[in-house]
This record gives C-alpha cells, sequence and structure tokens, in this order.
C-alpha cells in the first residue's frame, strides 16, 4: 500500500513536472515566434529604410546635376557681364571719339565764320574805297 501511494504521488510529481514542462515549451515556443515576427518587422523596417536610402541617393545626384549646371549657367552669365562690359567701355570710347570729333567741327566752324565775317568786312571796306576812288 505505502509502495502503492509512493508510485502514485511520483506519478503526481512527475505529471505536474510534465505539465510545468509543456507550459515553459509553450511559452518559449511563445517567445520564439514573437521575436520571429520582430525580426520580421526588423526587415520590413530595414527594407523601407534601404529604400529611402536609394531614394535619396538619387535626389543627391540629382541636386548634383543641376548645382552643376547652375554652376556652368553662372559661368555663362559672368562671360556675358564681361563681354557687355567691354561692348560698353568701347561704346563709351566711340562717344568721346565723336564728342571731340563734334567739338572739332563746331570749333572748324566758328574759325570759318569768323574769316567769312572778316573777309566780308573787308570786302565792305573795298566797296567803301572803291566808292571813295571813283
Amino acid at each position: 500500500v505505502v509502495a502503492k501511494e509512493r508510485a502514485e504521488e511520483q506519478v503526481k510529481d512527475a505529471l505536474t513536472t510534465k505539465e510545468a514542462a509543456e507550459q515553459k515549451a509553450y511559452e518559449i515556443n511563445l517567445a520564439k515566434v514573437s521575436a520571429e515576427n520582430r525580426a520580421q518587422e526588423t526587415l520590413v523596417t530595414k527594407e523601407a529604410a534601404e529604400a529611402q536610402v536609394q531614394e535619396l541617393i538619387v535626389a543627391n545626384t540629382t541636386a548634383e546635376k543641376q548645382i552643376q549646371e547652375l554652376v556652368v549657367a553662372k559661368e555663362r552669365a559672368e562671360e556675358q557681364v564681361k563681354d557687355a562690359l567691354a561692348a560698353n567701355e568701347a561704346i563709351q570710347a566711340q562717344v568721346q571719339a565723336l564728342t571731340s570729333a563734334k567739338v572739332s567741327a563746331e570749333n572748324r566752324a566758328l574759325e570759318a565764320l569768323a574769316k567769312k565775317e572778316a573777309a566780308e568786312a573787308q570786302v565792305q571796306e573795298l566797296i567803301v574805297a572803291n566808292t571813295t576812288a571813283e
């Protein structure tokens, strides 16, 4: 009888140990599934981050090309400004030359007018002298 009771007690202990082991296995399995789910979420997050990195690389490359285009456009604009300044200086030099030529022509015209007036005065004097001589 005592041996039977001990055997029954050992069976109860074995069943309790078995249930505890099954519960622990269930908990471990839940933890494993949870870890796998987190790993899958992390993988999805990683792939999304990699896609964003690729998009940023493309955007950066595009921005670099645009910067280069703007640098080239700036250099062209600077050359055009230099050309315009040189043309402006040439025009100013032409204006100065034309102004000098105009002043010179006006001075010659004034000299010619003065000579004409002096000649007319001499003609008048000769007319008076001729009239007096007659």
